[in-house]
């Protein structure tokens, strides 16, 4: 059976619907996140509504005889210098993964970060999220020596990857 689904900037009405599948990922993977199940539990509807209004924020919906579901998230924010972006939240919903599902939203985030001219796309990932890293690497995104702590759990380490843009905000081609 083939799958109808599509990917869409959340504007301000969709902040519920990101909300819900953010907490849901939080509770399935909470290694694959910075943040935690309680603390995003603790945020306000505020804080919710702007995160849609800070961050370019996409959810991938799949349409199934007129029911529509949120199947993934993806998240881009500014650095704090402007000229780079970050991809700050990346998920799909076990059942949809391997349907390009989370290529279309990196996708979505990488459309982003061209139109507002930032010279880099980065991302911050654990080394034992081989599905993660190997979607960066199909992208284009490379390695880089950074490694931190996992905010949400120190114990565990994030390597960033990042993926370099020229002026036009084409991805530049990388040595493999």
């Amino acid at each position: 059976m083939a799958r109808n689904w599509r990917v869409e900037r959340v504007e301000d009405a969709g902040w519920r619907a990101l909300r819900d599948l953010r907490l849901t990922a939080l509770q399935a993977d909470p290694s694959a996140f910075g943040s935690s199940l309680d603390r995003e539990l603790a945020f306000s509807e505020d804080r919710w509504r702007e995160w849609p209004q800070a961050s370019a924020c996409f959810l991938a919906w799949e349409s199934d005889g007129g029911a529509e579901q949120a199947i993934g998230l993806a998240a881009g924010a500014d650095r704090e210098d402007g000229a780079e972006a970050e991809l700050v939240a990346l998920w799909v919903d076990p059942e949809h993964r391997e349907l390009a599902v989370g290529k279309a939203l990196v996708s979505a985030v990488l459309d982003w970060a061209r139109a507002s001219h930032r010279r880099r796309l980065s991302a911050w990932v654990t080394p034992g999220n081989a599905a993660a890293i190997g979607l960066y690497e199909r992208l284009g995104f490379v390695a880089t020596a950074a490694v931190r702590p996992l905010p949400s759990d120190p114990q565990l380490s994030e390597l960033e990857y990042q993926l370099p843009l020229d002026e036009s905000g084409a991805p530049v081609p990388t040595a493999r």
